[in-house]
C-alpha cells in the first residue's frame, strides 16, 4: 500500500544527494594522492652514486678491451670520464702518456665513499701494465700527476721511463686530499738530478704509500717533509 511521506518526514530525513558523499569522495582523493605520489617516486632519478661510477676499461691493444664498455685507449681518456666512485681498470700493455688527474671530486661534498680506483687489471700478470713516460727532462717529467683532486688510489701499476717524477702530487692551491698510492713497482725514473720517484708537496692531507716496489733511485719525500696525516709503510 503506498504512503504519502509528510514534510515532517523530509525535515527529519533528507534525502540522499547523488553530488554530496563526503566519504566516498575522501577516499577517492587519498587514492589519487598515493597514485601521485608514487608515480613521482618512479620517475624521481636514483641517487648519485648511483649514477655515477661503474668500471672505466683502459686498452691500447684491444679496441674492445676484450668486449667490456666503455673501452677507452689511453689511461688519460679513461681519467677524463671517470666520475665519482669510478673504476679505471688498465688491461695489459705498456702506455707511452703523461697522467694529468685534476679537479676529481673536487667539491665539499666528496667523500671516502666517492673514492675513484685506477689500477692494473687484476686478471693481467704481476708488472704487465706499464706506464712508461713520454718527456724526457726533468721539469714536467711526471709519469702521473695530481692536482685539486680527492679520494684517488692508484695501485697495481709499474712507471718507468719518466724524466722526472713517477708520481707528483702537487701543494698549495693545487693541493690533493686522501690519495693512496698502492702495490706499484717504480723505477728508472728521474735521473741524478730530478728527484725519480713519489713527490708530495705540503697540504695533501690523508696521503698514503703503501706497498709500493721502489729502485733506490726512485726517492721518497721523508717524513719530516710529509704533510699533516700521510703515512709511508
Amino acid at each position: 500500500m503506498h504512503r504519502d511521506r509528510t514534510p515532517e518526514y523530509w525535515t527529519n530525513h533528507p534525502a540522499p544527494s547523488s553530488t554530496s558523499r563526503p566519504g566516498r569522495l575522501r577516499l577517492g582523493s587519498t587514492c589519487a594522492l598515493l597514485g601521485v605520489l608514487a608515480l613521482t617516486l618512479l620517475l624521481l632519478p636514483t641517487t648519485s652514486h648511483q649514477q655515477q661510477g661503474g668500471i672505466l676499461y683502459v686498452s691500447n691493444t684491444d679496441p674492445t678491451c676484450g668486449g667490456h664498455s666503455p673501452c677507452y685507449v689511453t689511461v688519460q681518456a679513461a681519467v677524463d670520464a671517470a666520475q665519482a666512485v669510478s673504476t679505471i681498470r688498465i688491461q695489459a700493455g705498456t702506455y707511452q702518456e703523461q697522467v694529468n688527474i685534476s679537479g676529481k671530486n673536487n667539491t665539499t661534498s666528496a667523500t671516502e665513499a666517492d673514492r675513484i680506483l685506477i689500477e692494473a687489471d687484476p686478471a693481467a700478470p704481476v708488472g704487465s701494465v706499464v706506464l712508461q713516460g713520454t718527456v724526457s727532462q726533468c721539469t714536467n717529467g711526471y709519469a702521473i700527476r695530481l692536482q685539486q683532486s680527492r679520494y684517488i688510489t692508484i695501485r697495481g701499476l709499474t712507471i718507468t721511463g719518466a724524466g722526472g717524477q713517477a708520481i707528483s702530487l702537487m701543494g698549495g692551491n693545487n693541493q690533493n686530499e686522501a690519495i693512496h698510492i698502492e702495490r706499484n713497482r717504480i723505477f728508472q725514473n728521474g735521473s741524478g738530478e730530478c728527484n725519480g720517484g713519489v713527490t708530495i708537496a705540503r697540504g695533501n692531507a690523508g696521503t698514503i704509500i703503501v706497498n709500493n716496489v721502489l729502485t733506490p733511485e726512485a726517492e721518497m719525500a721523508s717524513p719530516s717533509s710529509m704533510p699533516m696525516g700521510a703515512r709511508i709503510t
